[in-house]
């Protein structure tokens, strides 16, 4: 009797290795944050020919038995057909079963995904036709479109059909159909669902049927008749590549929900496609120690083996490793300003500081030194600003000082060279009873002060004289009194011709000497 295909594969949950400290080559950090790379539906992974990952999220050993070479296949209709891959059957509409037939007591075991569409059967039977005897797992006819499953049987043409609500055919599930003597059980997921009294005749054969061709194939897998399933000795699956988190200081421990009989190896790089500059597939240490360097993407490689009767599972493999979320900080020690340059002084105290970074007010972060200089600086106020970077990339928050470049001094002032000339205004003054007259002497503006000495003369003689200090731009009113005998000839004559000398010097020593005519007059 050829055997149909192998058991139900079961979810089993392994034990799960306790965490063990970090390999000594990559210490973790007083600030390590811990995290994890959950795998759980092993999407993106790789098989090999005997391994494969059954929905919703395990891999197993792949049966090594497909569709039998005595299989039978009718088609429905033109262009049906069933077939098989890695004991995988698919039969879309198509009648397929092996020519052997079996009698009660009998269990049957399968994993099946019906599809949305009524009339696809999976069980016991002749050909399925209604006058026949069976029994079925079936979407039955086109109430709820295909997606109502049923437990029926027919002996003799008594049909009994319980539909079975809560179960979605269009999802894998695990089914289980015992025939005995006089009634057939029928199991979901391990849990029973219909008991229906039915004496079956012997000679049944195992069936899969699918009466509409439609695309939507009726799928079945792990189809088991006989107590001793066949799985091939070993298989081996790959993961897709995982990331961790950029700042990964080190890798911790790989544990997985597995049956025994499942080995791990990793490997890690640097670049998110695992190629020639990734470490070698490297075994885990004590407790599921990752050994592989600390690099920024991982990939493990599970080995399963069996004796071929069995199939080991793994459902979940969890990654741990732990993160630098600590950034470093830096202190600006010190800022000197010397002309229209400045000089920044400044450190950290973070022992993983890969870098610093520089920014002078608006600028941008530009890697530096300590010391920095800063050069060509405009006078004003200008900010600096340090940050650090560690070894992971961690930036760290600037720390910033602002100083001042001091505009420079005004440059000296060119010699002076230009003597002050003076003039004493107006040119015709009325001099008082007592002698005395006044004058206007201005000092020029392009001078700081004059210092003036104002003689007036008459007939050759120093009729009045007086010596005064003006500040530059400014003019000064000057009282002089003349002598006795110029009185009295102003007396007699009511008005004099005089000559006004005047004698400027400014700070600078040039000395400027003018001579103007001036007439005095008697008071009236």
């Amino acid at each position: 009797m050829p055997r149909i295909s192998t058991a139900i594969s079961e979810t089993c949950v392994g034990v799960r290795p306790t965490r063990t400290p970090f390999p000594s080559s990559a210490p973790a950090l007083a600030a390590a944050v811990p995290a994890s790379i959950v795998d759980d539906d092993f999407a993106g992974g790789t098989t090999d020919g005997n391994t494969v990952v059954v929905p919703p999220g395990s891999v197993e050993l792949a049966p090594t038995e497909g569709l039998p070479a005595d299989w039978i296949v009718t088609p429905w209709t033109a262009g049906g057909a069933a077939n098989a891959s890695a004991g995988v059957v698919t039969v879309d509409g198509a009648l397929a079963g092996p020519t052997a037939t079996f009698s009660a007591p009998q269990t049957l075991t399968f994993t099946a995904t019906f599809g949305a569409e009524a009339f696809q059967h999976m069980g016991f039977g002749v050909d399925f036709n209604m006058v026949e005897n069976w029994a079925m797992f079936s979407t039955f006819n086109t109430s709820g479109q295909g997606t109502t499953l049923y437990a029926r049987t027919n002996v003799g043409g008594t049909a009994i059909n319980d539909d079975l609500p809560g179960i979605n055919p269009l999802v894998p599930h695990n089914y289980m159909i015992e025939w005995a003597a006089t009634e057939v059980r029928f199991y979901v997921d391990g849990a029973l669902v219909s008991t229906q009294a039915a004496t079956l005749p012997p000679n049944l054969r195992v069936l899969a049927s699918d009466f509409n061709l439609t695309g939507t194939p009726l799928t079945v897998r792990n189809i088991n008749l006989a107590p001793i399933p066949a799985y091939p000795t070993s298989g081996v699956f790959m993961s897709r590549v995982f990331e961790a988190e950029p700042r990964i200081t080190s890798w911790g421990a790989l544990t997985a929900a597995a049956t025994p009989g499942v080995t791990f190896t990793t490997r890690t790089g640097n670049t998110p496609t695992a190629d020639a500059t990734w470490s070698a597939f490297q075994p885990l240490g004590a407790g599921g120690a990752i050994q592989s360097p600390v690099r920024r993407y991982i990939q493990y490689q599970a080995v399963l083996t069996s004796d071929g009767t069995s199939t080991p599972s793994v459902d979940r493999v969890t990654i741990a490793y732990e993160y630098d979320a600590a950034a470093p900080s830096v202190v600006i020690s010190g800022v000197t300003a010397s002309g229209t340059t400045a000089t920044v002084t400044f450190t950290s105290p973070d022992v993983d500081v890969a870098r610093f970074e520089c920014r002078l007010d608006d600028g941008p972060f530009q890697a530096c030194t300590s010391p920095r200089e800063f050069t060509g600086l405009s006078p004003g106020t200008h900010t600096v600003r340090v940050r650090a970077i560690d070894q992971v990339g961690n930036v760290g928050p600037a720390a910033e000082r602002s100083f001042v470049i001091s505009s420079p001094p005004p440059p000296p002032p060119p010699p002076d060279n230009t003597a002050p000339k003076v003039r004493p205004k107006p040119k015709s003054v009325r001099v008082s009873n007592r002698g005395r007259f006044t004058v206007r002497l201005r000092c020029p503006s392009n001078e700081t002060r004059c210092f003036i000495m104002l003689r007036v003369r008459y007939r050759g003689e120093t009729i009045a004289s007086k010596r005064v200090i003006v500040l530059g731009g400014r003019t000064a009113n000057v009282t002089l009194s003349l002598k006795r005998f110029a009185r009295a000839a102003l007396q007699r004559r009511r008005r004099l011709n005089v000559l006004a000398i005047t004698t400027a010097r400014d700070p600078a020593g040039n000395r400027a000497v003018t001579r103007a005519p001036m007439r005095l007059r008697a008071a009236r």
